[in-house]
């Protein structure tokens, strides 16, 4: 699994703009140019899912992980994060 950025979203939207997920994916790209194999996204994405609808144009499978269920691949990652701003916390 490769973490490779994050986006920020209006709030109570389903994701971020079209366009700031094809800079994330670029972002992928640019590690080990060539696109992710699959996304995996949680729940049940929308029709408009921007996450959905840009890695289909590049050809990335797009995996729907019941929330439930992601905390097995977020939970690394979680724990760094959580880590990090306690140590921001911490000298801030």
């Amino acid at each position: 699994m490769f973490l490779f950025g994050n986006a920020l979203a209006c709030h109570g939207a389903e994701c971020p703009s079209k366009e700031a997920v094809a800079v994330l994916l670029k972002q992928a790209w640019s590690h080990q140019q060539q696109w992710p194999d699959e996304l995996v996204l949680p729940g049940r994405p929308s029709r408009g899912n921007t996450f959905a609808s840009v890695a289909r144009e590049k050809d990335i499978a797009v995996r729907a992980v019941a929330e439930a269920r992601m905390s097995f691949y977020i939970k690394d990652v979680q724990s760094s994060l959580e880590e990090y701003a306690r140590r921001d916390d911490e000298i801030g």
